[in-house]
């Protein structure tokens, strides 16, 4: 969702009518939503346009690159797309990594000086969203990570509060005294070892 409405939200504002945004993963771009005027997108385009933006950011530093679509891609790309201009803009971590690529086109004009500055603060705010739901999704991944050894445990384990109230229970212990580890959170700890006893 956050993708696709990023994506739309620049193609309007810039005056586009397709657009498309790439990620990084593996050392290559990947197509994650394309917006295209041609009504399906196969799979083999979609391989091909990945190559295409994966060079594209290989060959150009440049923030923003603009051009002519079968230039910058190749003419039966282009054509399969149906694009016949493209706008590119580089999506930059905190780190400074380049993380994806922004492409609007079908532009009824060149880049102006201020849409270009449009292009570049949605880009910048794209960056932002993106980098940060993908250190959410990490942060989700290390806490899945952290249940399953924390459960996977045979000691007896319990996470409480400051005011001796459960957080956390893992599964032998739950097990041990007879009762779901979810039905344990909140309990205090007296009344947790008298049931334990």
């Amino acid at each position: 969702e956050l993708v696709t409405s990023m994506t739309r939200r620049a193609m309007d504002m810039l005056g586009g009518r397709a657009a498309a945004l790439a990620l990084v993963r593996s050392g290559a771009m990947e197509t994650v939503f394309v917006q295209s005027t041609r009504t399906h997108t196969d799979k083999a385009v979609m391989r091909r346009l990945n190559t295409a933006l994966t060079e594209i950011s290989a060959q150009s530093t440049e923030a923003i690159v603009e051009g002519d679509a079968a230039t910058m891609l190749s003419p039966s790309l282009a054509s399969a797309l149906g694009w016949e201009n493209l706008t590119t803009a580089r999506l930059i971590g905190a780190d400074g990594e380049l993380f994806g690529i922004l492409c609007i086109a079908n532009r009824d004009s060149r880049l102006e000086a201020i849409d270009r500055n449009v292009l570049q603060a949605l880009a910048g705010h794209a960056s932002v969203a993106l980098d940060n739901s993908r250190l959410f999704m990490r942060i989700a991944q290390a806490n899945s990570q952290w249940v399953e050894i924390f459960d996977a445990i045979s000691d007896f384990i319990i996470v409480h509060d400051q005011n001796d109230h459960v957080l956390r229970v893992n599964r032998s212990m739950a097990d041990f005294i007879g009762i779901r580890p979810a039905e344990l959170i909140g309990v205090g700890m007296r009344a947790l070892m008298a049931l334990a006893q």
